[in-house]
């Protein structure tokens, strides 16, 4: 048991920031840098527009970003403090079957 948590552990660590599992388990990651700036960009630029128009229209609003889910947010692994400590810190020579 101890080694598949470990192989699983190193694997979930490998995956990519914009993979679907790690979007899955926070959303927020569904997202970069990039597009978070990208999304700062549009908006700006809408109040700007909507600011020269004298105010006349529909306030613009801003474009939607990833949130978080108050069940996820608050989600968490039961693990001791003790493992955390020895899967950061501890010996990572040899088999990851633990």
């Amino acid at each position: 048991m101890r080694g598949e948590f470990r192989r699983l552990w190193v694997l979930a660590s490998q995956l990519p920031m914009r993979s679907r599992t790690m979007a899955r388990e926070a959303p927020e990651l569904s997202w970069d840098e990039r597009d978070y700036l990208l999304a700062l960009v549009a908006d700006n630029l809408t109040y700007l527009r909507h600011e020269m128009a004298a105010g006349r229209g529909r306030k613009p609003k801003p474009v939607p970003r990833p949130k978080v889910s108050k069940a996820v947010a608050h989600r968490h692994l039961d693990v001791s403090d003790e493992r955390v400590s020895e899967l950061l810190f501890g010996n990572r020579g040899g088999s990851a079957t633990g």
